[in-house]
């Protein structure tokens, strides 16, 4: 009892010694100003990189892998880099900068390989010979160019980019099977290939697929709806079946044809599946998808903890930090969120109950003497 009474006074006389009036500590000698902070205008210095590429990677209508050019180089990029420079065309777009976006989201029809007696399914492929399509396809590429087609529909209006957002659907079927109970593998020539680490069922390739579906679903013709859904909440269940660490829930990076899982975490793995969760519950209204994503975010602060705690510099901690609060903000909006929509009530506790956790914490303190 004296443990409780001591340490009661203590927290008492804490608390009173911050009242107002209290003198305060002001430092003295010369102070050093607090730096100015440069005003950064991104969409001009977009523009400037988004010009810097034009005047050195470009060739012909299409562009370079690299400059100055290495060996090995194709004479053209590869599909990836490409389709990233159409999505930051979208967006100075938007700025009203002359990006000519219609030109850049149409040279992607220079990646698409037909179906054809090789292939039985139309999709992208990862190189061009300037006219179409070559080279080794895969899922995840396709996914997000699927996502950069929906937004030339947005933009543009045009029928023809949300109807080969339609076949990439199609294509990305054609990468699911019932090997691990379903999933999307990586590469369309490297399904299950024991002993072949690229052989795998990766976060990314599901991730994104899930993400183009939900997008594709919002202006899809009303007879695919029941379909694209179906088959994103499929992919969904199988991420957070196979690649979900049940520890902090956030997602391991693959499991390869063996079964062997890499367990790398990387941020836009998980990033894309909170993203999907949320759009998941936007859709159905399902508060799991929203219990997911808080589970989620509160097993991300806790890492990010670590992080701060052992941060080598003042840089790092500060920018580790920024990302911390951003996560905690975000945790907290999905809290209140799910409290508003009635997913966590509170219940007022009884006397009985009240009078028994203070008995309990009082033979602690008890015992601590």
């Amino acid at each position: 009892m004296k443990r409780f009474i001591y340490t009661s006074a203590l927290a008492i006389s804490l608390f009173c010694s911050c009242e107002t009036g209290v003198e305060e500590w002001t430092p003295t000698g010369p102070q050093t100003p607090p730096p100015t902070q440069e005003v950064v205008d991104y969409g001009a210095r977009g523009y400037e990189v988004f010009n810097l590429v034009q005047e050195y990677y470009k060739t012909g209508n299409l562009y370079r892998e690299n400059f100055p050019a290495q060996a090995g180089d194709g004479t053209y990029s590869f599909l990836w880099p490409y389709n990233c420079l159409t999505t930051g065309a979208a967006f100075l777009s938007d700025l009203e900068y002359d990006v000519d976006y219609q030109t850049l989201i149409d040279g992607l029809s220079c990646y698409w390989m037909e179906s054809n007696g090789t292939h039985q399914i139309a999709g992208y492929g990862s190189g061009t010979d300037g006219t179409s399509g070559n080279s080794d396809r895969f899922y995840d590429d396709n996914s997000i160019v699927g996502l950069s087609l929906l937004e030339a529909y947005e933009r543009l209006n045009d029928e023809a980019y949300l109807n080969r957002a339609g076949q990439i659907v199609d294509f990305l079927k054609s990468g699911k099977d019932d090997i691990f109970g379903g999933g999307i593998w990586w590469n369309e020539s490297l399904k299950n290939v024991p002993g072949n680490e690229s052989s795998n069922k990766p976060a990314c390739a599901n991730g994104y697929a899930i993400q183009f579906l939900l997008k594709y679903y919002e202006v899809c013709p009303q007879d695919r709806k029941e379909e694209v859904l179906a088959f994103a909440k499929e992919l969904y269940e199988w991420v957070k079946t196979n690649l979900e660490d049940s520890t902090d829930h956030c997602y391991w990076n693959s499991k390869d044809a063996s079964g062997s899982i890499n367990k790398t975490k990387w941020t836009y793995n998980v990033g894309v599946m909170i993203q999907n969760g949320v759009c998941l519950y936007e859709i159905t209204n399902d508060e799991n998808y929203l219990n997911d994503i808080l589970e989620t975010e509160k097993n991300m602060s806790v890492n990010f903890t670590y992080a701060l705690n052992e941060a080598s510099n003042e840089t790092l901690f500060n920018e580790i930090y920024e990302m911390f609060k951003q996560i905690k903000e975000a945790q907290r909006n999905l809290f209140e969120l799910s409290f508003r929509k009635g997913f966590y009530t509170l219940e007022k506790a009884e006397t009985n109950k009240i009078n028994e956790e203070y008995n309990t914490l009082l033979n602690k303190f008890n015992e601590i003497e």
